[in-house]
């Protein structure tokens, strides 16, 4: 995760990280979530800016807290496929603009996407000019 060169506030950064783990399925439906203190240590980071994202990451659903037994992600199907829908368009809109802003068509960025797909396989995703796998738990992006 890079948290330098974002001006934005590190815990909204944080809160798209936690929902990135979720949807992608790298933290399972159900899974127990790393505690505030493991998270504060791998993003070095004060905890109660963790705190902050969990608590959004609660009222957006995606987890659930438990007091006796620590936080959970959401069983529920159909908020994570909310969620990762409305990132998918995030994206896929961000991608067209800079697309659009290089000159590009509608065919060329088809003909781009096509070409690119099957360099990376199933569980890979492309970041700058590396590859990293997207099910790997011990890939936390801060590259």
């Amino acid at each position: 995760m890079q948290m330098s060169g974002d001006s934005r506030p590190i815990w909204i950064q944080l809160v798209e990280e936690f929902t990135q783990r979720i949807v992608s399925g790298q933290w399972k439906p159900g899974e127990k979530v790393p505690s505030v203190r493991e998270l504060a240590a791998e993003f070095t980071v004060n905890p109660n800016t963790v705190q902050r994202a969990l608590t959004r990451a609660d009222e957006d659903g995606l987890t659930q807290s438990n007091r006796t037994a620590g936080r959970f992600v959401t069983d529920d199907q159909d908020v994570i496929k909310q969620h990762r829908d409305n990132l998918a368009h995030q994206i896929t809109a961000e991608f067209i603009a800079q697309m659009k802003a290089l000159g590009c068509d509608k065919n060329a960025i088809t003909e781009l996407i096509n070409s690119q797909w099957n360099t990376y396989g199933p569980d890979t995703v492309a970041l700058g000019n590396e590859q990293k796998h997207a099910k790997d738990p011990h890939d936390n992006a801060r590259n």
